[in-house]
């Protein structure tokens, strides 16, 4: 809200001191949620396994696990691809020659 309102009085300067004087803290603000995201949908599996029949937990978590996996894995490589955005560093691609 900060940032929009320095950028819609014409700002840039404060606007980009703003990001630099709470980098730290807006990271770690997005670790928290990270973190929060996947200790939700961990509560959301084992509510569920919870409510399952005993026979078909074994199967289930398992499956759920690999979804919750693959999930975490997904916002991973997302947020790995988006942090040139806000560090303006593009990172050298090991791909290329």
């Amino acid at each position: 809200l900060y940032g929009k309102t320095a950028l819609g009085m014409d700002r840039e300067a404060t606007y980009f001191y703003f990001l630099d004087k709470t980098a730290v803290k807006r990271f770690r603000g997005f670790q928290a949620f990270s973190l929060s995201l996947l200790l939700f949908c961990t509560s959301i599996l084992l509510l569920t396994i919870d409510k399952l029949p005993e026979e078909v937990r074994i199967p289930a978590c398992i499956m759920a696990s690999g979804f919750v996996i693959f999930g975490f894995r997904e916002w991973s490589d997302i947020t790995v691809a988006a942090q040139p955005i806000f560090t303006n560093v593009i990172p050298a691609d090991d791909d290329e020659e």
